[in-house]
């Protein structure tokens, strides 16, 4: 135990500070933590010395009317450290933000994740009794696909949104699900990019639908031959405290940032940046560590601090 401990604190006489615990051992003390499942936006970020790196690049999440496509420049992407070094990575046009955030956690105090998502809505396949039309959605890797055989009649959208999650089968990696408004959202876990093809055999059959990605771009389809569409996947990127990041590329030229060739971009504290219209405060749920045990608290989005 420590009891009646007594520090002097200030300048004058008498300025003192009493203590007392009863209990010393480490099962009193404990080991106390809170740590949260949030990596991009919560506690942990926005306490900690590590901030987010904003990637707005305007090719970024682009629709590209392409097989391969998917508006990423090739370019250096340069580190520059708290002591005034640099480590670098080198993306290849084209490549994957899943490739380029495996690349970047290579690097010391770097940590990037990547991830990818679109949306298909207004689906449809209007058959001319002969010509059949397929619809591939693919990562490079794992493919979801449906065809629908001329003379079986036409499809609407929500048998197709039906036929193409069920065609997700053992996919690990892409996988598509119904979103709230009924469309077809369809993701990468790894940041993969999306290509989406539409094939039609010719006559007078025709698939349509209208893509939707991750930054707001769109895309109408209508079409009785071949269609081909590619989303890039986003990166989160985090550094520790007084670093930043840059590209040998600006933004016209397809970077990962809106910024000039060579221009410092610094890393911000998205647990305390306008994430939304409320607080700032981000949904996540915490877990706390305790001599006894540990503990889980979901925090919603906009929580109060009384609530929590």
């Amino acid at each position: 135990s420590l009891s009646n401990a007594s520090f002097h604190i200030g300048s004058e006489a008498n300025e003192n500070i009493s203590v007392s615990i009863a209990d010393m051992r480490a099962t009193g003390l404990g080991n106390n933590s809170v740590s949260t499942n949030n990596d991009a936006y919560g506690i942990d970020v926005a306490t900690g010395t590590i901030g987010a790196v904003t990637i707005d690049g305007s090719d970024i999440g682009e629709i590209n009317a392409s097989a391969t496509d998917n508006g990423v420049a090739g370019q250096t992407l340069t580190v520059n450290n708290a002591d005034g070094t640099t480590q670098a990575v080198t993306v290849a046009v084209n490549e994957s933000a899943a490739t380029t955030a495996a690349s970047l956690n290579a690097l010391d105090d770097v940590t990037a994740t990547a991830s990818n998502s679109l949306t298909l809505s207004a689906l449809s396949f209007t058959d001319d009794g002969t010509n059949a039309g397929t619809l591939t959605i693919t990562d490079g890797s794992e493919t979801i696909t449906v065809t629908y055989v001329g003379g079986a009649g036409n499809e609407v959208h929500d048998d197709i949104v039906d036929d193409l999650i069920a065609a997700v089968g053992a996919n690990t990696n892409l996988t598509a699900s119904e979103d709230a408004d009924g469309n077809l959202l369809v993701t990468t876990a790894d940041g993969e990019d999306i290509s989406v093809n539409f094939s039609v055999a010719g006559g007078t059959s025709v698939a349509a639908a209208t893509i939707d990605s991750y930054n707001g771009d769109t895309a109408a389809v209508s079409t009785g031959g071949t269609a081909d569409y590619t989303v890039g996947g986003t990166l989160n990127i985090t550094l520790e405290a007084n670093m930043s990041i840059e590209s040998s590329v600006d933004d016209a030229g397809g970077s990962y940032f809106d910024a000039d060739v060579g221009e410092e971009v610094e890393p911000t504290k998205n647990g305390l940046a306008d994430i939304s219209d409320g607080n700032n405060v981000a949904a996540q749920t915490l877990t706390l560590t305790g001599p006894e045990g540990s503990e889980t608290a979901t925090i919603q989005e906009d929580a109060t601090a009384y609530t929590i």
